[in-house]
């Protein structure tokens, strides 16, 4: 997809600066390309680049209220058709695993999202209240495939052959499993050596309720 000069060169230098360019004035970016004295740039042409290259799928701003950027290693389409398991993930303490078959895809606007390679995720239909406020029995829950989080992130795991949605810690040896309803759920102590396995990181919640 062919993008303007000045987009390229703006590219470029978020290449160079790792897509964090949070301590860098819009002005300072057009000098930095050459496109004179930032006191004379006018900072909304920076920001109209910016935005169309994340419209053209080039970058992806990580958060709204931050200007780090992940830049993409090919523009992604508008739409991609993510897996979505008929496996159902207990958010409560029991639950039985199904066939890890593919149900259906379902189709997702990537840039909404953040998904730049659709075989990096995966949907999974959540069971249970456990995880109430954020996940409701039903939804369609986004994660990326990864078989490692960082302490309290909220992700998918494997444990004894169930499929669970929990916030997972790394308390020494153990897991806790922990349900953000706590008032009804405790958290699950569970010994590092027992069969449990991270299968993905939760991203975004599709709600299915009305």
């Amino acid at each position: 997809m062919k993008i303007h000069d000045n987009q390229e060169k703006i590219l470029k230098f978020l290449q160079k600066k790792k897509g964090n360019i949070e301590n860098i004035s819009l002005r300072e970016i057009g000098e930095a390309i050459g496109l004179g004295n930032k006191h004379e740039i006018n900072p909304q042409i920076i920001s109209h680049h910016l935005k169309t290259l994340e419209n053209k799928g080039y970058i992806r701003q990580e958060n709204s209220l931050r200007k780090i950027f992940t830049i993409l290693k090919e523009p992604i389409n508008d739409i991609v058709y993510v897996n979505l398991y008929s496996t159902t993930a207990q958010c409560g303490p029991d639950g039985v695993l199904g066939e890890d078959n593919i149900q259906e895809k379902i189709p997702l606007h990537s840039k909404t999202f953040g998904i730049s390679n659709a075989d990096d995720y995966f949907l999974i239909k959540a069971k249970g209240d456990s995880m109430e406020p954020m996940i409701y029995s039903g939804d369609l829950v986004l994660s990326r495939t990864q078989d490692q989080i960082d302490h309290n992130q909220i992700g998918v795991v494997v444990h004894e052959g169930i499929p669970k949605i929990k916030q997972v810690a790394k308390i020494g040896t153990e897991y806790r499993l922990v349900s953000l309803n706590n008032t009804r759920y405790p958290n699950e102590e569970i010994e590092e050596d027992s069969n449990i396995r991270v299968v993905g990181l939760v991203k975004s919640i599709i709600r299915q309720r009305a």
